[in-house]
């Protein structure tokens, strides 16, 4: 009987045995049901028809709330965690299979554990217990406690904790703490299936004294306190704006007391907005002590930097280590370190120059750079295709540095997504956390420059702004050229494109090359610079391969073609970054599309196209006379039509001025259909945000959606060419130069006239005065009308008689033309004698024409700064006159002069001059308009002096 038995027990034994030296498959053993939302498992997260909580073996994204929250740490770090809901403090155990003496577990086998969510013991923190198996088995043919313990196998408890929740296959947590560690599922076996768990080890765990799993506090409130109906975990943590919970962690993983089991103690939700660090949690309400303890592993510790308070990196572009043109010295005046540089203010860092066609641009000149980019680093969250929102771009050049380059390859750099923005500022921390980086073909120019530098154009009205950027923990600055898309070449170098340039003394010679700056126009400052190509061509590049032709051929050089059969001096000579920032807009006032009075052609040489325009010579300035016969000057802006064209002024939203530094945009120039010099001003509203000159056109401001007023004003802003000059304004406050405006993206130059306030009429037309005009022939003569010029008398004044001054209430500088005879000319010197005169044409055509000065019939100038050796008293001239003439004379000493007009009887007529004048030359205007033929005389009268002429007034 007893040998039977016997029998029988080692039959079972070989049977079992057998088993346990079987090996199994992970891969195709059956899996283990996993719920951690049952009844039995959850607490904080129990599955019901409304939550919508997975079901069994369901895969759960714990990077999805209400698993994954962002907190501070105990100094207001930062910080992300994952929620894995509440655990008991004893752990379970997890079975790790050693051979022998070995230190390593077996190579494939998998843990061994025998409790799930749902088990009465289940923890996600395990004590790690070691099995020692023989130095012969075989992985995984031990798949649950039952055969250890039936294998007598030793075990030896450990004080080595791992946090390892338990979860349905297909799960994912992607974030961890340390970058280097997986974020994927591990397999198990529990009771000789399958299951899946996560690691988390951002510290290593070990038991307390009482054999438990470590707790930390934690410091939590919700949205409902609780206590208060729907309060507590169902009402989810309180948020700020920024989904921030202001849960505080009393430690971090690098902190001595860490661990991811944490003892919840729960604060009132009014004391949230006080609440930011573990001081604060501790001093706030609290409402439940010891609530329940979470296992929430921290995955993301982050000290978030304030661009704005951190510190700056000192820049100097024009040190020995970082210029090539441009190096400071005692002579040349260039900003110090730090000291922030006008690129706007032209040489040396701004040219005006030609395009391939005789285009002319203008364009940015930031010094020498090399071909090879230096790369800049861009955050982008996983999955997400724009760079994290709020993140300044990375560098770890800045100019000094021997690889420095304006030019900068774009590094795609993915961090996780609870990444906080402004957390990573250096190279060396992307390289220490391990984010994954791409180097992309995109090349960007962006030169690195002192805070407050300004360069306040771009080609496409993108911010000319300065971005903020890291370099290695400090604040720099740059600007952005987006004027179009570059990609490195085959070679991974910047790509470059020729440009022909000419200096003031060529290479070569004494102070010759870039010191002597580029030979350019007198009146324009135009260089003869001609770039290859421009930014819409397929070729284009700001970094230009620099050829420099002779200056002697500097008048022969317009445009490509020229430029290249110019003297070569010197080919690719230095590379340049030299961003083109501006086009202009092609202007002729004299085509046939544009001009009425004034077309050009082969006769009377008036200016080409861009050429720039002398409008203080004639034919575009006349001196006429005023409606009492005062003596008048006014330009002469052709004939323009009475429906004013739109200007849009921008305001921004609240403000009652224009955007400062944002010039005005017109979508018509000469040649155009709907131009005139005179403008009706559009209110364009703008957000308060708006940055100037990020619009350029009209097209923009329609896209934007921008509100636009309709306002009654109106301007009178001729548009010319750029460096015309028109010198003279009714007001000498005036300012008589050029203004910059906007037409379709391209710039623009206009005068302003504003002598008075215009507005529009009840039609909404330009308001019309009338004027009264002679020619040197009549119209409808041989030769006749305008292109024989105005009838003149010998002081060259015009009897063309404007019937208002800018004073009078109805006066415009838009003239509606009456010709009258010019047989009446001599007649003619006041309004009432214009109107008196044989009319030949009325309503002739509407001219342009702002007055810029008025003088009485009789004005005194100092024609010499020479001063005189005796005194004089000059004959007049023209004498006969009718009925104006001057009379000169000169003065020695400094005192009073009177001189007067006597008729042929002694009787005074009038008094000319009574004053004091210093030494000098003078000549005196005299209208005789109101008196009769006859002989007069006139005499000069002064302390040292006096003298009396004879003149003969014939009418």
């Amino acid at each position: 009987m007893k040998n039977h038995y016997f029998t029988c027990m080692m039959l079972f034994l070989l049977v079992n045995l057998s088993a346990v030296k079987a090996q199994v498959d992970p891969d195709t053993t059956e899996r283990a049901g996993i719920d951690r939302f049952s009844m039995e498992a959850g607490h904080l997260f129990v599955r019901d028809s409304s939550n919508g909580l997975p079901s069994p073996n369901e895969p759960i994204d714990f990077d999805q709330g209400p698993f994954i929250t962002d907190g501070f740490g105990p100094n207001g770090e930062l910080i992300s965690y994952y929620n894995f809901d509440v655990q008991p403090t004893e752990p379970a155990p997890i079975y790790v299979l050693f051979r022998g003496e070995e230190s390593m577990p077996v190579a494939g086998q998998l843990n061994i554990v025998d409790d799930v969510p749902g088990d009465s013991d289940y923890n996600d923190f395990w004590r790690v217990i070691k099995v020692t198996v023989p130095a012969n088995y075989v992985a995984n043919t031990v798949t649950s406690l039952d055969q250890i313990t039936m294998a007598a196998y030793p075990v030896d408890t450990t004080d080595m904790i791992v946090n390892c929740p338990v979860v349905p296959e297909g799960s994912t947590a992607k974030l961890r703490y340390s970058q280097q560690e997986d974020t994927g599922l591990t397999m198990g076996w529990y009771k000789g299936k399958v299951i899946f768990y996560f690691n988390f080890s951002e510290k290593a765990l070990s038991v307390d004294a009482q054999g438990m799993v470590p707790l930390s506090p934690i410091y939590v409130s919700f949205n409902i306190n609780p206590g208060e109906d729907g309060g507590g975990p169902p009402s989810g943590f309180k948020t700020d704006t920024t989904g921030r919970a202001h849960n505080v962690a009393a430690s971090l993983p690098e902190d001595e007391g860490y661990s991811p089991f944490w003892l919840v103690n729960i604060y009132d939700n009014a004391d949230f907005d006080n609440v930011y660090d573990l001081t604060s949690a501790q001093a706030a309400n609290l409402l439940t002590a010891n609530a329940a303890n979470v296992n929430c592993p921290i995955v993301s510790v982050a000290v978030q930097k304030d661009p704005n308070t951190a510190d700056k990196e000192s820049i100097d572009r024009f040190s020995m280590e970082a210029g090539h043109l441009f190096v400071r010295d005692s002579e040349n005046g260039l900003p110090g370190p730090n000291e922030p540089i006008d690129f706007d203010q032209g040489e040396p860092f701004m040219t005006k120059g030609l395009g391939p066609n005789g285009e002319l641009v203008a364009y940015y000149n930031f010094d020498v750079q090399p071909t090879e980019p230096a790369p800049i680093f861009v955050l982008f969250r996983d999955g997400e295709s724009m760079p994290v929102a709020d993140q300044l771009n990375i560098v770890d050049d800045i100019p000094g540095d021997s690889d420095y380059n304006d030019f900068w390859r774009v590094i795609k750099v993915t961090v996780p997504p609870n990444y906080v923005a402004n957390t990573v500022t250096s190279l060396d921390e992307i390289e220490m956390t391990g984010f994954p980086v791409d180097t992309t073909g995109m090349i960007v120019n962006c030169p690195i420059v002192p805070e407050g530098s300004t360069a306040k154009y771009r080609l496409h009205g993108d911010d000319p702004g300065l971005t903020m950027g890291w370099y290695r923990g400090k604040v720099i600055f740059y600007f952005n050229f987006f004027e179009k898309p570059l990609i490195v070449t085959g070679s991974e170098m910047v790509p470059v494109s020729p440009i022909y340039v000419s200096f003031n003394i060529n290479p070569g010679e004494d102070g010759g090359g870039p010191p002597s700056g580029f030979k350019t126009e007198e009146l324009t400052g135009r260089a003869h610079n001609v770039v290859s190509t421009l930014p819409d061509d397929e070729g284009y590049s700001p970094l230009w391969l620099v050829n420099i032709y002779d200056n002697a051929d500097f008048d022969n050089v317009h445009d490509l073609a020229s430029a290249q059969v110019a003297n070569l001096l010197m080919a690719s000579a230095a590379i340049v970054n030299c961003p083109i920032a501006l086009i202009f807009a092609k202007i002729d006032r004299f085509s046939a599309e544009a001009g009425h009075l004034f077309v050009r052609d082969t006769t009377n040489g008036l200016p080409g196209p861009n050429v720039p325009v002398d409008f203080d010579q004639g034919p575009f300035i006349t001196k006429g006379l005023g409606p009492a016969g005062e003596f008048v000057s006014y330009y002469n802006f052709d004939v323009q039509p009475t429906e004013p064209a739109p200007i849009f002024v921008l305001f921004r939203d609240g403000e009652s001025m224009p955007v400062e530094d944002q010039h005005n945009i017109v979508d018509d120039i000469p040649g155009d259909d709907d131009y005139n010099d005179f403008w009706r001003v559009n209110k364009v509203t703008v957000p308060a945000d708006y940055v100037a000159n990020t619009v350029t056109s009209l097209d923009q401001i329609t896209m934007a959606g921008y509100t636009v007023e309709e306002t009654d004003k109106l301007v009178n802003c001729p548009i010319v060419s750029e460096g015309s000059t028109a010198k003279i304004r009714y007001s000498e406050e005036e300012d008589p130069g050029l203004t910059m405006g906007w037409y379709r993206g391209m710039m623009i130059y206009y005068f302003n006239f504003s002598e008075k306030a215009l507005s529009v009429d009840a039609q909404g037309m330009v308001p019309l005065s009338p004027i009264y005009v002679s020619f040197n022939i009549n119209p409808g003569e041989d030769g006749g009308g305008p292109p024989s010029g105005f009838k003149t008398d010998t002081t060259g004044r015009a009897h063309n008689v404007a019937a208002s001054l800018p004073e009078d209430e109805g006066y415009s500088p838009f003239w509606l033309v009456n010709i009258y005879d010019n047989a009446d000319f001599d007649n003619v010197y006041d309004l009432t004698s214009a109107q008196a005169a044989n009319l030949l044409t009325a309503n002739a055509a509407n001219v342009n024409c702002p007055i810029v000065s008025v003088e009485s019939a009789t004005s005194v100038e100092n024609t010499s700064s020479a001063l005189p050796a005796q005194y004089s008293l000059s004959q007049n001239y023209p004498n006969p006159f009718n009925p104006f003439t001057v009379i000169d004379f000169t003065v020695v000493n400094s005192e009073h002069v009177s001189l007067k007009i006597y008729n042929s009887i002694g009787q005074e007529v009038t008094e000319l001059i009574n004053e004091n004048l210093p030494p000098g030359y003078y000549s005196v205007d005299f209208d005789a308009a109101s008196l009769s033929s006859g002989v007069y005389f006139y005499t000069i009268r002064t302390q040292h002096f006096v003298q009396t002429k004879k003149m003969l007034l014939l009418k």
